[in-house]
């Protein structure tokens, strides 16, 4: 088996042996020692967000729930910011962070705390209302695995799939962290971006091994090869985790830019 991903594609379209030092190196490549600021700030904006995503996707937070529109003094908001700010502290503590010759790390790194919390509350407020509203949370940030060919994995991670309440379709969710927004141009670049096709196809291939796996199941309660216990055990697992459903096609892909400005 040979192990790929977007990332490790893209970085041999720039440079073979970059792509050979960061990712195959004694097996598992080099990686800089210190923190790069803007990847950490968006490592840590995807947490806090996913931790919202998955307690929706569990049931905890709820649309007819006085927590629906997640206003500023939402706990489930300061939860989430709380978790952000506390793995950004632990990066840096592990690892330093990486500025600028004339840059103070500790202005960066207060500064790059100030501007995670701040992205995680816009998104609560514009963006999470709309989610609730419209579509049912079907997986947040799992690791994909799917065989291109001739033993060839790809390796993903989708920031979350969402199932349209009305339509039943699924659709790819990607959240990005950038600079600044430019009309049609950001647009244009992410729908033809290879992370869109390369997520689209790995959620696609994530719906259908997920439909195996219900099929495998009913097989098994077909044939009474389960006790009771298990049966239940496994029944509210798939209930919950894994919608019965034949549709394995992902139809969309849903962006959501959040611009943290320049420094």
């Amino acid at each position: 088996m040979f192990y790929t991903s977007r990332s490790a594609i893209e970085t041999a379209y720039t440079c073979k042996r970059k792509r050979w030092l960061g990712y195959l190196y004694q097996g598992k490549g080099l990686t800089q020692v210190q923190a790069n600021v803007p990847l950490t700030t968006g490592t840590c904006v995807h947490e806090g967000i996913g931790f919202l995503l998955r307690n929706i996707q569990l049931g905890i937070i709820v649309q007819d729930s006085k927590e629906y529109f997640l206003s500023l003094d939402s706990h489930w908001v300061d939860d989430a910011v709380k978790i952000a700010l506390q793995s950004y502290t632990k990066i840096v503590q592990e690892s330093g962070i990486q500025v600028g010759a004339r840059e103070d790390s500790e202005f960066v790194y207060a500064q790059e705390q100030a501007r995670t919390e701040a992205l995680i509350r816009a998104w609560a407020i514009a963006e999470l209302p709309m989610l609730m509203k419209y579509y049912n949370v079907y997986s947040v940030e799992d690791e994909i695995v799917a065989e291109l060919g001739n033993g060839i994995m790809l390796q993903a991670r989708v920031d979350a799939i969402l199932q349209d309440k009305e339509t039943g379709r699924f659709l790819n969710y990607s959240l990005k962290t950038m600079k600044q927004y430019q009309e049609g141009k950001t647009d244009r670049q992410f729908a033809l971006a290879l992370q869109t096709v390369t997520e689209s196809w790995a959620a696609e291939q994530y719906l259908k091994q997920n439909y195996q796996t219900v099929k495998q199941f009913m097989q098994l309660v077909d044939k009474k090869l389960l006790n009771e216990e298990k049966f239940q055990q496994l029944a509210k697992f798939v209930k919950k985790y894994i919608p019965i459903t034949e549709q394995q096609k992902i139809y969309a892909t849903k962006h959501c830019f959040l611009i943290k400005g320049r420094s």
